[in-house]
């Protein structure tokens, strides 16, 4: 099982920088970005070291305690209290994980993501449009655009959706797009396609 999980963890860190190349072209010239991608990089606080708040990591971005910016994580990003740079692929973790769009695993005690695709695995899972797995306690999908809010399977004690497009597992489930809004234990809602 060990084994399992770790190969997982490997292959989304690396899927997550595959699916991601085009997407930190378009962000780097929309913020910024420094040109050159570092293998590496330490951060104390937002802003410290000030290298850290447009960079591009293709690699490790450690926080000690925190991690932030508005730059780019292909790769890791492991902190002690929080992760927060705005956009990442591979692995996001931290006792508060936050990204405005994010490509493969993030977990905490508390994530949030405005536009993800992957898996999101913490204690409460907050997210506006996000596709994929989320596993958490508390789970909620709201405030996302475009037809589905979430693609994918909840698995929490508490799941809410907006409009979902597939599966919860829990003991209270909400799907606020579907005919049967609350059904406990098992909730679906695979509307037709127009």
């Amino acid at each position: 099982m060990k084994k399992f999980i770790i190969l997982s963890i490997v292959c989304a860190c690396f899927a997550g920088s595959a699916l991601a190349g085009e997407k930190a072209k378009v962000v780097k010239k929309e913020l910024k970005l420094d040109d050159e991608s570092i293998p590496i990089q330490f951060a104390f606080f937002p802003g410290v070291p000030q290298a850290t708040k447009y960079s591009r990591v293709h690699g490790v971005k450690f926080g000690f305690p925190i991690s932030s910016g508005y730059g780019v994580v292909n790769g890791m990003e492991a902190s002690i209290f929080g992760s927060w740079t705005k956009y990442f692929a591979g692995l996001q973790g931290a006792i508060y994980c936050e990204c405005k769009e994010g490509v493969g695993l993030q977990g905490a005690i508390y994530s949030q993501c405005d536009d993800g695709v992957g898996m999101q695995g913490s204690v409460v899972n907050i997210s506006k449009n996000f596709q994929g797995v989320d596993a958490a306690v508390v789970n909620v999908n709201t405030g996302g655009k475009g037809k589905f809010t979430f693609i994918g399977m909840q698995f929490g004690l508490v799941n809410y959706c907006d409009s979902l497009n597939g599966m919860q597992f829990g003991l209270v489930n909400i799907i606020q797009n579907s005919p049967h809004s609350f059904i406990p234990f098992v909730n679906f809602n695979f509307p037709d396609e127009d």
